[in-house]
């Protein structure tokens, strides 16, 4: 009687657990993108992504396409592309007046 009782719970889990796929964090799950896997949202904090240095990231065994990492060698943030390989994300003309503003609270008067 226990085993039908637990297997009737575990097979509840699982089909609970694969109708529900997509993964929300900081939002709840009824909002999330229906085209997005994984949606993260916030507004006062950032993603950070694994940061490694260059050796460590051409360590990756059979990288997926699309994969990205913080390049701690060469300070970019970077993707990997089946043809080309790992490239690097334009970088655009950044405003550093919030970067001014947060050196300039810190600096002793």
């Amino acid at each position: 009687m226990k085993k039908q009782i637990l297997t009737t719970l575990l097979f509840i889990v699982v089909v609970n657990l694969s109708s529900n796929a997509q993964v929300g964090i900081g939002v709840s799950t009824a909002n999330v993108n229906p085209s997005a896997q994984l949606e993260v949202s916030s507004t006062n904090k950032g993603l950070l992504p694994p940061r490694m240095t260059t050796l460590q990231r051409n360590a990756i065994a059979n990288p997926a396409a699309g994969l990205i990492i913080y390049n701690l060698t060469t300070h970019a943030l970077e993707y990997y592309r089946e043809v080309e390989g790992w490239t690097s994300f334009a970088i655009s003309n950044v405003s550093t007046s919030s970067t001014t503003a947060r050196n300039a609270s810190t600096t002793n008067p």
